[in-house]
């Protein structure tokens, strides 16, 4: 299987490598991905970083790829179309979505699972679990809700 690595680059842009790179190995982290995975553009200014140094690239990976197929998930569904056409749409988009992004999911969850264990939140998370348990939804508080 073919293979490319995406590198970050001390500015942040992650960047596609086919072939050995001279940055030095300090300064990038590696993100090893099949060629069937679409290039990662690089993330956007305003993308938040994650709870672990270490899964930064993996959080910019996984939010670059789901922006794009949610992208083409909100395009509207042609019209006149049945409802099984639209089941098959559907279907359709969340194929595609396991197959761009399912890995980058997967490896971006099992990275922040161990951050948090790591940082010692899990024991707070369960706590905060046990105080305020969300069964449902609150309202929204009066003058709080949604703009008219």
């Amino acid at each position: 299987m073919y293979r490319y690595r995406l590198l970050r680059e001390p500015s942040g842009c992650l960047t596609r490598s086919d072939e050995p790179t001279i940055t030095p190995a300090s300064a990038q982290t590696k993100i090893e991905t099949t060629a069937s995975a679409p290039f990662t553009p690089p993330p956007r200014p305003n993308m938040a970083h994650s709870l672990s140094p270490e899964c930064t690239p993996l959080k910019i990976a996984y939010d670059s790829c789901f922006n794009a197929w949610f992208e083409g998930y909100l395009q509207p569904a042609p019209r006149g179309i049945s409802s099984e056409e639209r089941f098959k749409r559907t279907e359709q988009k969340r194929k595609e979505y396991d197959e761009r992004c399912g890995k980058l999911w997967e490896n971006y969850r099992a990275c922040l699972q161990k951050a948090v264990k790591d940082s010692g939140l899990t024991d707070m998370l369960k706590e905060a679990r046990l105080e305020n348990p969300l069964t449902s939804i609150p309202p929204p508080e009066p003058g709080k809700g949604p703009a008219k």
